[in-house]
C-alpha cells in the first residue's frame, strides 16, 4: 500500500480571494485566506493516510505557517524554472498553476518514489480528514487518477495520482470536465467539506454551513465585527 503526499498551492494572501471583494474588505480577505489555509492544513495533518505535506508558493509568505504545521515548502518561482508545461492546448487551463503543480509533483517523486501524490486547494475550510481518507481509498483501488469536483460540478478541489502515475493537471476554468476528458475518474461520495472551496461570498456561506474550522470562523467573526463582511450569513 503506497503512502500519500499532499501538495497545496498557496496564493499570496494579500492577492487571494478577490471575488470576495463585494462582501469582504481587503485586510479581512487576506485574514480569511490565511485562516482557510490553516483549517485545510489542520484537516490534512490529522489524516492518518497522509505521510507528507508540502506547500507551494512564495516561500517568504508561507514559511512561518509551514514551520508551525510541520510541513515543507517548495517555492513556485523556482519550480517554474524547471517544470514542463504539461497542459492541453486550446483550453482554459491555468498554465502557471499547472506547471507549478507538475514541477512540485516531480520533485516529490524524486525524493519519495513510493508515494502517491495528492493536490488540494488551500481554501477548503470545512475539509475533514475522513474526506481525504475516502478519496485516497478510491485512488488505491484505481489505476487512474481521481479528481474531486467542487460543489458546483465545474471546478476541481482535489486531484489524487496513484504511485508511479504521471498525469498532467488541468486546474483552471471548467477543470472538472478537462480532468475527466484527460482520463481521470471522478470521486464518488458526498465529500461535503472537500467539495466546498471558497471563491465567492456564497461559497463562504456554504463553507460555514458545512462546518468550517475554527480559524475561518474566527476570521469571519472578526470581519462581521468590523463591519466589512456584508453577507447575510451569521452562522459562525
Amino acid at each position: 500500500m503506497s503512502a500519500t503526499w499532499i501538495l497545496i498551492p498557496v496564493k499570496p494572501f494579500a492577492h487571494a480571494k478577490s471575488r470576495l471583494s463585494s462582501a469582504v474588505g481587503p485586510e479581512d480577505r487576506s485574514r480569511i485566506a490565511e485562516a482557510m489555509l490553516r483549517d485545510t492544513l489542520s484537516a490534512v495533518r490529522s489524516c492518518p493516510d497522509v505521510n507528507g505535506v508540502t506547500l507551494i508558493g512564495h516561500r517568504s509568505g508561507i514559511a512561518e505557517i509551514a514551520r508551525e504545521y510541520g510541513v515543507s515548502v517548495l517555492d513556485d518561482a523556482e519550480l517554474l524554472g524547471s517544470a514542463p508545461m504539461r497542459i492541453r492546448t486550446g483550453t482554459f487551463a491555468d498554465p502557471r498553476l499547472n506547471a507549478v503543480i507538475a514541477g512540485a509533483a516531480d520533485t516529490i517523486r524524486k525524493k519519495a518514489a513510493n508515494h502517491a501524490i495528492g493536490v488540494l486547494h488551500a481554501d477548503l475550510p470545512a475539509l475533514a480528514a475522513a474526506d481525504i481518507t475516502a478519496v485516497i481509498g478510491d485512488m488505491r483501488r484505481s489505476p487512474s487518477p481521481i479528481f474531486v469536483a467542487d460543489r458546483h460540478g465545474y471546478g476541481t478541489t482535489g486531484l489524487f495520482m496513484p504511485q508511479g502515475v504521471i498525469f498532467a493537471p488541468q486546474f483552471g476554468e471548467s477543470s472538472a470536465l478537462r480532468h475527466l476528458q484527460a482520463g481521470a475518474v471522478a470521486a464518488a461520495g458526498e465529500l461535503t467539506g472537500l467539495r466546498c472551496d471558497v471563491d465567492t461570498p456564497e461559497d463562504l456561506e456554504a463553507a460555514l454551513e458545512a462546518g468550517a474550522g475554527k480559524w475561518t470562523r474566527a476570521a469571519v467573526t472578526r470581519a462581521l465585527c468590523t463591519g466589512t463582511f456584508t453577507c447575510e450569513t451569521r452562522k459562525v
